[in-house]
């Protein structure tokens, strides 16, 4: 399934698509928050199990395999269209946001954000 990319869809479609962001980061267990997220990589399979930064856990997800968005080493495109440009740039290539409280707090800044966007009609 194709979905629309992010700059045209509605304001509350752009909300879903990052509350189910937060819904699959807040899912990680301590033990996967901790060793199986890593901001550097979208995907990297290891001994201990697979490896992802946000886009490449929401990838895992499916939810979002539903729509289209599928972990791959080539996904980068599809992010940027699927999430849009602040969430490719500003939390997916943020490497700053190295650990899980980092990224977590981002996501949640976001969603606040285009909540917001959505009650004021925007």
């Amino acid at each position: 399934m194709e979905t629309k990319p992010f700059k045209v869809i509605s304001p509350k479609e752009r909300l879903k698509r990052w509350q189910q962001v937060q819904r699959v980061m807040e899912g990680l267990t301590r033990h996967e928050r901790k060793h199986h997220f890593n901001i550097h990589h979208w995907i990297q399979y290891t001994d201990c199990g697979t490896v992802a930064c946000i886009a490449g856990h929401c990838g895992l997800d499916p939810w979002f395999r539903k729509r289209g968005l599928i972990t791959s080493m080539e996904m980068s495109k599809k992010v940027l269209s699927f999430f849009g440009a602040y969430g490719y740039w500003g939390i997916f290539s943020n490497f700053s946001l190295d650990t899980y409280g980092k990224a977590i707090r981002e996501i949640r800044k976001y969603v606040k954000v285009l909540a917001q966007e959505v009650a004021h009609g925007r």
